[in-house]
């Protein structure tokens, strides 16, 4: 599996953080439009990421429930429009559903 450590921060002021990370990016910052949908899973958890241009990513992934920095491992598996949504929607598993972008 592969990993990787997790943080997540509440941002005041996009615009000002914006302004003093563009002092060290060589580009940036870019928008990823995604809609997540999580399922339940006995062991981890599973969602599929699914991208506007009809891509996406089935994750299976484990992570500790704690505040702050938590180390994540986690396997992907690419899909595509006709990949495995529809089947897991119909397994009625479904947790929630999710829509994420950036500015």
């Amino acid at each position: 599996m592969s990993r990787n450590i997790e943080i997540k921060a509440h941002i005041e002021n996009v615009d000002a953080l914006t302004a003093r990370v563009a002092q060290f990016a060589d580009d940036g910052p870019i928008a990823i439009a995604q809609d997540d949908t999580f399922f339940r899973c006995d062991s981890g958890r599973l969602k599929l990421r699914a991208f506007p241009n009809g891509t996406g990513e089935l994750i299976y992934y484990r992570r500790a429930n704690q505040c702050g920095p938590k180390e994540s491992f986690y396997l992907l598996s690419p899909t595509s429009a006709e990949g495995p949504n529809n089947g897991l929607e119909r397994s009625r598993h479904t947790a929630s559903v999710r829509k994420q972008g950036g500015r």
